[in-house]
């Protein structure tokens, strides 16, 4: 995507989810200004620049402002990825992710910002 200062993208898309809690928007869209969200609606209130790029999804749900931010949590102190899975061969993920708690006789998960 075009980030650069003043950039405009206007996405046209089925459904857009806003995370507020309301229901979906149909026939929605946004508009996309470098690297914000300038507008989010429904499609025909969205304003539309001469110098965007356009682009319409019309099967699409958009949730705009949503961040992936989910980590994968391993297990590695091995020089390579190779050496990291010959070691650890036969255990499962969740042996790998949650810090094994036999005292407690469960299993805890581990807090990735400690």
């Amino acid at each position: 995507m075009d980030t650069r200062p003043g950039a405009r993208i206007r996405l046209a898309v089925s459904r857009l989810v806003d995370g507020l809690g309301g229901p979906a928007l149909s026939d929605a869209a946004l508009l996309i200004e470098g690297d914000r969200i300038a507008e989010v609606g429904v499609e025909a209130s969205v304003s539309r620049p001469e110098d965007c790029l356009e682009l319409t999804f019309p099967d699409a749900t958009a949730l705009p402002g949503l961040i992936d931010a989910h980590v994968h949590l391993t297990v590695s102190w091995e020089a390579t990825r190779e050496g990291t899975i010959e070691r650890y061969v036969g255990e499962t993920d969740g042996d790998l992710v949650a810090g094994r708690r036999e005292d407690l006789g469960s299993a805890t998960p581990r807090n990735p910002a400690a």
